[in-house]
């Protein structure tokens, strides 16, 4: 591809995600993954130097529709590049050239913009534009982060780290000290997690031999700290109860070291075959999976089963996912108020539905990959208003077990002892966990 025919692909595919996100269709990476599928003409340079251009406008697409608001311009696909273009001072001469697939040539209102774009003050955008925070996010971000709003914001607008927790059902390091075979990959000890690693280069990790033979899987190392606190042991009967394709079932059965059980339930089959998947490969071979209908007599007849008979129960909760924009930055705008007001009772129900399967000394779990309080802190504080055969443990008493020599400290101060991470103070997915015991 020539610089001219990038830019024409990359406005077609803003445009593309653009109705994807009114329509709240496929996610960008599977829209990209879709587009170069097609075109198997644009080389390794084109396809990053497009992806990246598309990535940077979707980290800062708050500040582009707040320009496009300022400069009184309809907003386009066309005229989001163009916006992109001019506050990154980049030649736009590219829109015209006689060459096969260039963007067509600027209008005069276009040419108009650009000069005007390139004078905005962008000093005077509202935190919410330059931190890439949807008006809808607005208020509990300011809850949430306070004086560190613009901090949390920007560190949710970059690049997360690939993390890998290291599988110790299959891996022992003294017979095989070096985790990888290739000598080119580079990984660090993760801060928190005792079981996991950050790997340092760019790797097709599914290619290495340590993934094929189920020495390490992939796994956020917020995810990782809230398997950790779970604090299942060997013999234990734990239920993950939105299991999905399993990364915290796979870290629970780790800790318990294959032994007990796991009872892990989705309502989606396709997320439990890749677990089936994932069990099998590392050896996990005390984990259960069933595919749970999403309501009705049937759903609670299975559960029935486990009645008050669990030891831990986890329940990693639908949510916005808040926490992971870094991964998925077109995620901010899936949402509308109505789809979070639902989805916040989805997450009531379920907490409660969980409670059920605890037995008397067990543990409730309630995990969410989000930073927003209504989705954590507000939902597990009406729980326990109306369950008082619960209480709360503190996150610290439970890490100083798990993992005693890795202090996890930093956290957001919320009440009774949950806790929220966050990237710009953990270097982690943004993440909540709270621990409740029963009591009778």
């Amino acid at each position: 591809m020539i610089p001219a025919a990038r830019i024409s692909a990359l406005i077609e595919l803003v445009e593309t995600v653009e109705i994807a996100i009114a329509e709240a269709a496929k996610p960008a990476d599977a829209l990209l993954s879709e587009y170069f599928r097609a075109r198997r003409y644009a080389g390794s340079k084109d396809r990053r130097a497009v992806s990246e251009q598309l990535y940077r406008m979707l980290r800062s697409r708050e500040l582009l529709l707040w320009c496009l608001g300022m400069l009184k311009v309809d907003k386009t696909a066309r005229t989001m590049v163009l916006v992109d273009m001019a506050l990154n001072h980049e030649d736009t001469s590219v829109f015209g050239l006689e060459q096969t697939h260039a963007p067509a040539a600027l209008s005069g209102d276009e040419s108009d913009m650009l000069e005007r774009a390139k004078g905005l003050n962008l000093e005077l955008a509202p935190a919410s534009a330059m931190g890439n925070v949807p008006a809808l996010y607005d208020a509990a971000f300011q809850e949430r982060f306070k004086g560190e709003y613009a901090e949390a914001a920007d560190a949710l607008n970059g690049r997360a780290p690939l993390n890998i927790r290291v599988n110790s059902l299959k891996y022992d390091a003294k017979e095989t000290p070096e985790l990888f075979e290739s000598k080119d990959i580079n990984t660090s000890d993760c801060v928190y997690s005792p079981i996991g690693k950050t790997i340092l280069d760019r790797v097709n990790l599914v290619a290495e031999k340590a993934h094929r033979e189920g020495f390490v899987e992939v796994q956020d190392e917020a995810a990782q700290i809230a398997s950790l606190l779970v604090h299942a042991r060997p013999g234990m009967q734990v239920m993950d109860l939105c299991a999905g394709a399993g990364g915290k079932s796979l870290a629970v059965a780790d800790a318990m070291e294959g032994k007990g059980q796991i009872h892990a339930y989705d309502t989606h089959a396709g997320r439990l075959r890749e677990l089936g998947n994932r069990s099998q490969r590392a050896g996990a071979h005390n984990i259960q999976s069933r595919k749970l209908p999403e309501s009705g007599e049937a759903r609670a007849a299975m559960l029935d089963e486990h009645n008050a008979g669990m030891d831990r129960v986890m329940v990693d909760v639908p949510c916005s996912g808040s926490g992971t924009w870094r991964r998925s930055p077109d995620l901010r705008w899936r949402f509308d108020a109505a789809s979070l007001d639902a989805i916040t009772q989805v997450q009531a129900d379920l907490i409660a539905e969980a409670a059920a399967m605890v037995k008397v000394g067990g543990r409730l779990i309630y995990m969410t990959c989000s930073v927003l309080p209504d989705e954590n802190e507000e939902i597990v504080e009406s729980f326990l208003k109306d369950h008082k055969d619960f209480k709360m443990i503190p996150w610290q008493d439970v890490w100083s077990r798990v993992a005693p020599h890795n202090p996890l400290s930093g956290s957001l101060a919320l009440k009774r002892s949950m806790l929220q991470l966050a990237p710009h103070i953990h270097h982690t997915d943004g993440f909540f966990v709270a621990i409740l015991q029963r009591l009778a």
